[in-house]
């Protein structure tokens, strides 16, 4: 996804945080959808825009088969299109002491990781369903909700590659205004290579940055 997300029009230091502005002024549309739900609402809203703009949507195969599926009420009445979707666990804020940040699939990963090694409810699970334009609004609102916890950005991409370092600085443009320490990073390392051919290598990394995103 980086050379797409290099070549998007806005720009992180006057970011503009009107979504509506933001999608009449993008030159394309960068979603990495986690949820049926949203997948429909994205392709719907797609269509029903009142101007064209070229939509690149990001999606799993893996997820096919995925126990994690959408109701009914979640793709009719006045549901929508989520750009954000923040941690549904209620929970008290004021004891979180890390907000994981992530968009797609990894989310699942996260999400089965933290039932086995988050026995206190000390981590938040967040996903940035659309990437650009990016959800200042909603990010910021869901931040500013945790008093108490570092934020960290996680992909399964290596660090060179994915999503990190378009976010990086939009996840700081959003934050500086309510006095976050900045986001950091929690994925695989640098590497010249899409992925390794060796599958015992790439579970036992994706095994190390899990324990990561757990550990406080």
């Amino acid at each position: 996804p980086q050379r797409y997300l290099q070549m998007c029009s806005d720009d992180e230091l006057n970011p503009e945080k009107d979504m509506g502005v933001q999608l009449n002024r993008c030159n394309w549309i960068i979603a990495y959808v986690s949820t049926p739900a949203n997948y429909f609402h994205i392709i719907r809203r797609q269509v029903k825009l009142n101007f064209r703009k070229p939509l690149i949507l990001f999606s799993s195969k893996q997820l096919f088969n995925s126990p994690m599926t959408s109701s009914l009420d979640e793709v009719i009445g006045n549901t929508k299109f989520k750009i954000y979707i923040p941690d549904m666990k209620r929970q008290n804020f004021d004891d979180v002491k890390k907000l994981l940040l992530c968009t797609g699939k990894v989310y699942y990963d996260l999400y089965e990781y933290r039932k086995f090694n988050d026995p206190k409810e000390e981590i938040a699970i967040s996903r940035l369903e659309q990437i650009s334009p990016f959800p200042y609004v909603e990010l910021e609102n869901d931040i500013s909700r945790y008093k108490n916890a570092t934020i960290h950005w996680v992909q399964e991409e290596h660090k060179n590659q994915g999503w990190w370092a378009y976010v990086r600085p939009r996840i700081h443009a959003a934050v500086k205004g309510i006095a976050k320490e900045e986001c950091t990073y929690i994925g695989r390392p640098f590497s010249p290579y899409h992925a390794t051919n060796d599958y015992r290598m790439h579970m036992r990394e994706k095994e190390i940055f899990l324990k990561e995103a757990m550990h406080l």
